[in-house]
């Protein structure tokens, strides 16, 4: 659309450092879940609001209704879903997570030791959906599309789909950011 956000004019806070690298994008791509690191927060940018909201935790994933964020602390997690405006909705435990996708009514966390775990959008319950080998993992992608993750781990990548099913796992074969710029 050519639409542009100034995140300063918006509300400027004291020592905002925004992860644009992980910002998170919306299926319709006019909402934007970024992580500020200043400030330990996720702050929602919308080309169709005129403020932004703001969030705990770290941007994890943001579709069309919900905004997910995670909450590190040693190896476990703590998940909150929101509503746009920042309403609570649920939360939810589990280990430390590195990765999320938002399907229908549940959430598909991908945690750091590769455990795929189905979250309830509007409970919080969690449950094993199984576990990936790909070793530690570092981080994953949401396509375009929106129905598939993209995980990586140390040492190999795989494809998750929004029910938590392992659609690829490929080992050994670490898909790299500077390989997607290229």
């Amino acid at each position: 659309s050519g639409d542009v956000i100034d995140t300063d004019a918006f509300d400027p806070i004291a020592g905002t450092r925004y992860e644009w690298s992980g910002a998170r994008s919306g299926p319709s791509g006019r909402d934007i879940l970024v992580t500020d690191s200043g400030n330990f927060q996720s702050v929602l940018f919308s080309f169709d609001r005129a403020e932004p909201s703001y969030f705990p935790g770290l941007a994890l994933a943001i579709d069309d209704d919900v905004v997910v964020t995670a909450q590190n602390v040693g190896t476990e997690a703590t998940v909150n879903v929101f509503d746009h405006d920042g309403q609570a909705i649920s939360s939810g435990a589990t280990t430390s997570v590195r990765a999320a996708l938002i399907g229908g009514d549940s959430i598909q966390l991908i945690t750091v030791d590769g455990g795929i775990v189905t979250m309830s959008t509007s409970s919080g319950d969690t449950e094993s959906a199984g576990r990936l080998a790909l070793g530690s993992v570092e981080f994953g992608v949401v396509t375009t599309s929106g129905d598939r993750l993209v995980v990586v781990g140390a040492d190999g990548s795989a494809i998750v789909d929004d029910t938590g099913a392992a659609i690829g796992t490929y080992a050994g074969m670490r898909l790299v950011p500077e390989a997607w710029a290229a």
